[in-house]
């Protein structure tokens, strides 16, 4: 039995005409989901319909800084946001768009 393994380079996700933009003070980082998060079966919160439900390979947005349950604020480029465990989530671009590791 053999496994193949095939690693592509890091492409930045496409952008849209929704795509959220970096103005004074704002703090925007593009992120990757490393996990699938699904906020009914896994949150640890009451609320956890405010929270985005996250597909292992997502892209996303993730806004300022982190809560002090441990969440970000993100959207999805579909558009679609709500809070993210930070857990769940590498930062792959910083603010001025250069890309980390």
């Amino acid at each position: 039995m053999f496994i193949f393994i095939i690693s592509a380079p890091y492409e930045p996700p496409p952008e849209s005409e929704g795509s959220p933009t970096l103005s004074d003070g704002d703090k925007v980082g593009i992120y990757i989901a490393k996990y699938t998060y699904i906020p009914s079966e896994m949150s640890p919160n009451e609320n956890y319909d405010l929270e985005l439900p996250l597909m292992a390979g997502d892209y996303l947005y993730v806004f300022g800084e982190m809560d002090n349950d441990g969440f970000y604020h993100g959207q999805l480029l579909s558009g679609k946001s709500g809070m993210v465990p930070s857990n769940f989530i590498d930062r792959v671009m910083d603010e001025e768009g250069e890309k980390l590791g």
